[in-house]
């Protein structure tokens, strides 16, 4: 009787141990740790991103020369392309310049070498 009693004393504590060790695996959608809900976060997101839609369609609208410089930039940035053998030809040139490379490596990425 007493060596059960105090096996179960023992089993609940090292139980207890090891549920405190373990990760929580469940997932609170409704409170995160600050007490604001998951969908009001979203709300507030879609929020500001309509907010912004908004700005830079007044600002597409005023038609002024300042503005029209923003909605240039934002399009240059949203839409860039570029090409792969002239970007990586600046970026191999800048490198050269700064960093003393070895001739293997150079041989190994020379562009100007026609392709065999």
């Amino acid at each position: 009787m007493i060596i059960i009693s105090i096996k179960d004393n023992l089993n609940r504590k090292v139980n207890k141990i090891l549920n405190n060790l373990r990760k929580k695996r469940t997932y609170n959608t409704y409170n995160n740790s600050s007490g604001t809900s998951f969908y009001r976060r979203q709300l507030n997101k879609i929020i500001i991103c309509i907010a912004i839609v908004l700005v830079v369609l007044i600002i597409k609208k005023a038609n002024l020369k300042l503005t029209n410089n923003v909605i240039r930039i934002v399009d240059e940035s949203i839409n860039y392309s570029f090409d792969i053998k002239e970007d990586t030809k600046k970026i191999f040139d800048f490198v050269k310049g700064i960093v003393k490379i070895p001739d293997k490596v150079i041989e190994t990425f020379n562009t100007n070498t026609s392709n065999l």
